[in-house]
């Protein structure tokens, strides 16, 4: 993919050829927490319990 080091392109040429943007190589997701997972857990339940509302969010 990209070559971090000894490479003859530079990054942001590597990441063109790869039709990438530069700053994407970069990022490294995130899992999300526990809390995060427990309210969306509820959003679901509110869902299900009610679906004539409509989708949350």
């Amino acid at each position: 993919m990209v070559e971090w080091q000894d490479s003859g392109l530079p990054i942001t040429k590597q990441a063109e050829q790869l039709g990438f943007n530069r700053p994407s190589l970069y990022y490294k997701p995130v899992e999300p927490s526990a809390e995060e997972g427990a309210i969306k857990h509820q959003f679901d339940e509110v869902y299900k319990k009610y679906p004539f509302l409509g989708p949350v969010g």
